[in-house]
């Protein structure tokens, strides 16, 4: 009997109710930092591939003269560039420490008290959407912090690919003074394919 056999009783959603009763649960409440601040060379190197040419991005004057605080980091990268843990630092073991070339690198453990969300086994999931609410912007010189990982909502739901259920877990986002950047939400379904 393999662990995904409750997708195949008739009474399979009642797999999900642990879950569905811990909605509001923080699953990651500990703050992961981001490995490094925001740097004025990083944002040119963000907005020039994509060819934004918005002087408030490259220009401390033009940026204070239309109300911001210094030069901004576009709040495209909030979600992933700013925030991000590095892959490896001198402390950690090797990213790579296999030769094969299609390997990924294994991501540091999240921080500390991170919590197995209470869901049935399942074989495969993949990103529904991605909901971000900006609060204020961030600047060069800040080091963004990303807590959290609150389960909003949980629908147990059968799907062409097969049984499982749509999660939402909310995130958020501050600077080093505490102040809230950014709520990140991020849908998710995992399921159990069908044969």
């Amino acid at each position: 009997m393999s662990d995904t056999d409750w997708a195949r009783a008739d009474d399979w959603e009642q797999a999900w109710q642990p879950l569905i009763d811990s909605i509001g649960t923080d699953f990651s409440p500990a703050g992961k930092d981001a490995i490094d601040a925001i740097e004025k060379g990083a944002i040119r190197k963000y907005v020039e591939p994509l060819e934004m040419d918005c002087p408030i991005f490259v220009d401390e004057d033009v940026a204070k003269a239309h109300g911001y605080e210094g030069i901004p980091a576009p709040t495209s990268g909030i979600s992933q560039t700013w925030i991000e843990t590095g892959i490896w630092t001198a402390d950690r073991d090797p990213a790579w420490p296999t030769n094969d070339r299609d390997a990924t690198p294994p991501r540091p453990p999240a921080a500390g008290d991170a919590i197995e969300p209470p869901s049935p086994p399942t074989s495969a999931a993949f990103a529904t959407d991605i909901e971000i609410e900006y609060h204020r912007d961030a600047y060069v010189g800040d080091r963004l912090t990303s807590s959290g990982n609150r389960l909003i909502s949980c629908l147990p739901k059968q799907t062409s690919v097969g049984r499982g259920a749509f999660q939402i877990y909310e995130s958020y986002v501050h600077n080093q003074a505490g102040e809230l950047i950014a709520t990140v939400r991020r849908g998710l379904y995992s399921y159990v394919p069908f044969e």
